[in-house]
């Protein structure tokens, strides 16, 4: 053993010389974990879940596929295509990474288990060789995940871009598992050298500026143009896209000789976050969810608002309390529902321009915005027990929360109305947003409202839609009715979007919009209607 000399509370403390020797100390722990785990594991159903999971995919990749566009590019789209889409391509793989650098200035990626800090990684031991064995364990899950996104967006591309079906694949396989190790690679830089939030946006906000200075000038300078090169490399091959290899190389070893630094702190407090989040998830508790996302995200209310608004006079107090909620929005979550935005007016120009299905992308990303825009309701389902000495019903209290979420949803949806005007015809499309923006604006607020009180606990155990009908036979179908019907109002407000071979785009955005508004208003007669119940 030897005396090494570190960082933290514990400056200096005694190791094993030997790092084969921690190898396989660690190896004798986790084989003993692993065989305990074995005798309770039930195989039939591991292997029922495969099976499924398996099934699930390839008949979403097979029936997706058409809905995504199934008519052959033009060849003025394919040329577009081949001068511009590696560095488009090269855009979406910085903003994975800058997201993955964020990821690794919280103390991500690994999750670890609370043995391990505690009784591994406490013990005198190489620390990089512990956690560089568990982002091993951990690096067969991003490849899969790698190549699963990659299967599909190959599948998809093969669709309606020249080439064979079996090269588009086979890029998209290889792209995606390259775009995630170089991801995940980052977060392990970010995490093991303790970039903290700040620099790690930073970096990341300069490769994607990179990347976007390449989209703009037609250069392809950007380490991410290269990876977007390999990527379409069934419409022009050349053999400088295998510099994306070494792009994603790069990072991944980068991170896994740098991973010795990780905080252990960090990684205690990320290791209990993680599995709450994931016992919320499995509840389907979206509340609990995004307040253990932004706990993880670090993402604190500001202490000196946007904002001052007026303190005097009794009048309005929700009105007041929701508007002070905003004006306390952290300089992330701005971002992030600007971002979303965004997103969703991408999804909508390509939903327009024949990939339909894009409108689920849009209408997702629109909901999650929502979601953040209804703060003060969210906020008065954490404490329902002080509504109880409100003098309002409880059903009245809902529907004065929706009025803040409405007014923020009509400024949140400017860009991605924008966006979708900008990349399609601008007439028509500028038509057909001003037909669409209102309700759109109230399909959010309703979907939004709908979600957080679906997810309160007093609604969860009323078998999904908190109606009072129904038993343990109608749990899963009613759990899963209870997770998608809000997003699926917000896509069906958008559905008027993507209707651009009517005949009659605006009598037909009317009419749809003129439905939204009517199950809108029987959500808000239904929120209205709602009781107080709490344990």
């Amino acid at each position: 053993m030897r005396l090494v000399v570190g960082r933290g509370p514990l400056r200096s403390r005694l190791v094993l010389d030997d790092r084969r020797a921690t190898r396989q100390a660690v190896h004798a722990l986790r084989a003993a974990r692993t065989r305990r785990q074995l005798r309770e594991l039930d195989w039939i159903d591991t292997l029922y879940k495969a099976y499924i999971t398996v099934i699930l995919t390839g008949a979403a990749i097979f029936y997706l596929a058409p809905v995504f566009g199934n008519t052959t590019a033009s060849p003025s789209l394919v040329s577009t295509i081949r001068s511009h889409g590696p560095a488009g391509v090269g855009v979406c793989v910085a903003v994975v990474i800058a997201l993955g650098l964020r990821s690794g200035g919280r103390g991500g990626p690994l999750a670890l288990e609370d043995a391990d800090i505690t009784h591994v990684l406490l013990a005198p031991v190489h620390r990089s060789t512990v956690l560089r064995s568990s982002a091993l364990r951990q690096l067969r899950g991003v490849f899969f995940m790698g190549a699963v996104a990659g299967a599909v967006l190959g599948t998809l591309a093969s669709v309606r871009l020249p080439g064979a079906t079996l090269a588009w694949l086979g890029v998209g396989v290889g792209t995606g598992i390259l775009v995630a190790l170089a991801a995940w690679g980052a977060a392990l830089i970010a995490s093991g050298c303790r970039l903290g939030v700040g620099r790690a946006t930073v970096i990341g906000a300069l490769f994607v500026a990179w990347a976007v200075a390449d989209l703009v000038l037609g250069t392809k300078l950007s380490p991410t143009t290269q990876i977007g090169q390999l990527a379409l490399a069934p419409l022009h091959w050349s053999p400088v896209a295998l510099v994306g290899v070494g792009v994603a190389a790069v990072p991944l070893l980068a991170g896994l000789a740098l991973i010795g630094g990780v905080s252990l702190e960090g990684a205690q407090r990320r290791a209990g976050l993680v599995g709450h989040l994931r016992f919320a998830a499995t509840m389907q508790d979206l509340r609990t969810v995004m307040i253990l996302h932004r706990q993880l995200a670090q993402e604190l209310p500001r202490s000196r608002p946007w904002w001052h608004g007026s303190r005097r006079g009794s009048g309005r107090p929700v009105w007041r309390r929701d508007w002070q909620g905003i004006a306390r929005w952290p300089i992330s979550r701005v971002v992030r529902v600007v971002a979303l935005s965004v997103v969703a007016g991408l999804a909508l120009a390509g939903a327009r321009q024949g990939a339909a299905a894009l409108v689920i992308v849009a209408g997702v990303a629109l909901f999650l915005a929502a979601v953040d825009a209804g703060e003060g309701l969210a906020q008065e389902l954490d404490h329902p027990e002080r509504p109880a000495s409100y003098p309002i019903a409880w059903g009245v209290l809902i529907q004065r929360h929706l009025v803040v979420p409405l007014c923020v949803l009509l400024v949140v949806e400017l860009p991605a109305l924008a966006v979708m005007v900008a990349l399609t015809s601008p007439a028509a499309a500028a038509a057909v947003a001003g037909v669409v923006w209102v309700p759109l604006a109230v399909a959010g607020t309703c979907a939004g409202a709908a979600a957080l009180v679906l997810s309160a606990p007093s609604a969860a155990t009323q078998f999904g839609f908190g109606l009072g009908f129904g038993g343990p036979e109608l749990t899963g179908l009613l759990t899963v009715l209870r997770t998608t019907f809000p997003p699926a109002i917000m896509i069906g407000a958008l559905a008027p979007l993507v209707l651009s071979s009517h005949p009659s785009p605006l009598g037909a955005a009317t009419a749809i919009s003129l439905g939204v508004i009517a199950v809108c208003t029987a959500i808000v007669a239904w929120l209205q209607s709602r009781k107080l119940r709490f344990e």
